[in-house]
């Protein structure tokens, strides 16, 4: 309970420090990516600059939604082929995992597949922090699509690991992750729209923006969780680090918030042209 509400406390301190915030942010990512690169034995140094990179690129307006995202979206589908191709049943190729040192290529790969997949998708948190209450009917200077994003994977999360718990009993892929199920994961969907619904009427964001968000954001948050989970499987951890106790690592708190900030940054950029 201590590690939840320091690590609350953090993300809502970066929500409301703007744009000192960003900083906290950035520190989440260039953590979950160390944490993604000792899983795997990617560039630890070199990858940090590209998440870094990313990020600063985001910041200073260089990468507005959509403009990036076929890159970012074929960076993230050639870390999961590669892992798809390389199996998932908890075993790992003696080129890559913990204390491993891959060869250059494939090292290059999951280097260039992490940055892109934490700093890159993650990196639409700093268009949302920038945007504010921009095409909106909220107060100038709330950090409405920010705190969207948050409270959306929340609910999900939260959602799906009650039900999950008291009720799920249909596994939902028990090659990847065998403790969520089908009823857990329909929860988290349903948690997530109504969350979006009411909270789009409550700060006034535009219908198209509201229904985007309502539909997409739950399935986001599920596919970030899983990538992670696939990675995990792969190189046969439970966590992807011990940074937080009793939470596991940075990656794994922030793994749902990868797949739902670009969804939302996408609702965001329908709503300023509705404008």
């Amino acid at each position: 309970m201590p590690t939840a509400v320091i690590y609350a406390a953090l993300v809502l301190g970066a929500v409301a420090l703007r744009p000192a915030g960003l900083a906290v942010w950035a520190l989440f990512a260039a953590l979950a990516y160390l944490e993604f690169a000792r899983l795997v034995g990617a560039s630890a140094p070199g990858g940090t600059m590209l998440v870094l990179g990313f990020w600063a690129a985001h910041a200073t307006s260089f990468m507005p939604f959509p403009g990036p995202a076929p890159l970012f979206l074929a960076g993230l589908a050639v870390l999961l082929l590669d892992l798809l191709l390389g199996g998932l049943h908890g075993t790992r190729p003696p080129d890559v995992g913990r204390g491993g040192r891959p060869d250059w290529p494939r090292r290059a790969l999951w280097t260039l597949g992490g940055a892109v997949w934490i700093g890159g998708l993650l990196g639409y948190l700093v268009d949302l922090g920038v945007a504010g209450a921009a095409g909106t009917q909220a107060a100038p200077g709330w950090p409405v699509w920010l705190l969207l994003a948050l409270v959306l994977t929340w609910a999900a999360d939260i959602a799906a690991y009650a039900v999950g718990s008291l009720w799920g009993s249909r596994p939902l892929a028990p090659r990847i992750s065998p403790g969520k199920t089908w009823e857990g994961t329909c929860a988290g969907f349903a948690a997530a729209a109504v969350v979006a619904l009411v909270f789009a009427a409550g700060a006034g964001l535009p219908p198209a923006s509201a229904m985007i968000v309502a539909v997409l954001a739950g399935p986001a948050a599920l596919g970030g969780d899983l990538a992670e989970s696939a990675l995990k499987r792969r190189v046969g951890v439970k966590d992807s680090g011990s940074l937080l106790p009793g939470h596991g690592g940075m990656l794994d708190r922030i793994d749902s918030l990868i797949g739902v900030a670009p969804v939302v940054a996408f609702a965001l950029a329908v709503s300023a042209r509705a404008v």
